[in-house]
């Protein structure tokens, strides 16, 4: 963390408020003793034994992933660990904190997160990985900014589907500002850890420095995927999670030149 603050540079940490993996020791506890478990009610089991596979007897994270149990966000037990967990990488020196999937985890306790994370740094930022399109919900006393799924989307439905056209795409996201509030709470970005990058879409670097162009000179906070700027065209996960390093960071491409002559006008 020192060495990232000589740099210059202010690290987020990523936080899961949301679940933990089957093999985290207190769900271990859960399975193996149960309702005698002092985590049990951490969790949402509805069923013990539990079992593997799709059906295992407890709530778990979307799409299939049944190796990863849901916490029960209700217990004050567990919103009391998270707010220690938050407020210890703020103090071990993160200058904030980047929330998994808070579409899932009630509002009223991410305000009590970011009221303790503002105790003890009051510069500290929180951003939310947020999918539903009412970004404000979040933004409101509870994130400081969201990931903008709806405008990446209208990004792709010009330069990737090829269904609309700049007008559509200009009309698509003034329509953000009423569901979204200002441009300063939302994450603009082109491709996250989860999806497939841009280049590996479109299949052409020119269409990739057009989204990168809009990406850095409109009004939201900008969020480059690392790697992109050296044109990686990483698929689906995890081929887009590349290993940045064995490239030994070119910094002469056309892309590169690119983005970093964007950056030093917005900055």
């Amino acid at each position: 963390i020192d060495a990232t603050h000589r740099l210059g540079l202010r690290l987020c940490a990523d936080v899961a408020v949301t679940h933990v993996h089957r093999d985290h020791p207190w769900f271990q506890d859960v399975r193996a003793r149960g309702p005698a478990s002092p985590w049990w009610t951490w969790f949402r089991v509805h069923r013990w034994p539990c079992f593997d596979g799709p059906d295992p007897g407890y709530d778990h994270y979307q799409k299939g992933q049944w190796q990863e149990p849901l916490l029960n966000l209700d217990s004050d037990e567990v919103a009391a660990y998270l707010v220690e967990q938050c407020v210890h990488w703020v103090q071990l020196g993160a200058d904030g904190l980047r929330l998994d999937a808070v579409a899932e985890a009630p509002l009223g306790l991410l305000r009590l997160l970011r009221a303790a994370v503002r105790a003890v740094r009051p510069d500290a930022v929180l951003l939310g990985e947020l999918t539903p399109a009412n970004c404000h919900r979040y933004t409101d006393g509870a994130l400081d900014c969201a990931t903008d799924f709806p405008l990446q989307q209208a990004l792709y439905d010009w330069l990737w589907h090829r269904k609309t056209d700049a007008r559509e795409f200009a009309a698509a996201s003034a329509r953000r500002l009423f569901w979204r509030g200002p441009p300063s709470a939302a994450l603009g970005f082109t491709a996250t850890h989860d999806q497939p990058r841009l280049l590996s879409l479109v299949g052409d670097a020119r269409v990739g420095r057009l989204a990168h162009l809009l990406l850095l000179t409109r009004p939201e906070v900008p969020a480059i995927y690392y790697g992109d700027e050296l044109e990686f065209k990483g698929g689906n996960d995890p081929a887009n999670r590349e290993d940045l390093w064995p490239t030994g960071f070119p910094t002469d491409g056309e892309t590169f030149q690119f983005v970093k002559k964007l950056a030093d006008i917005r900055a």
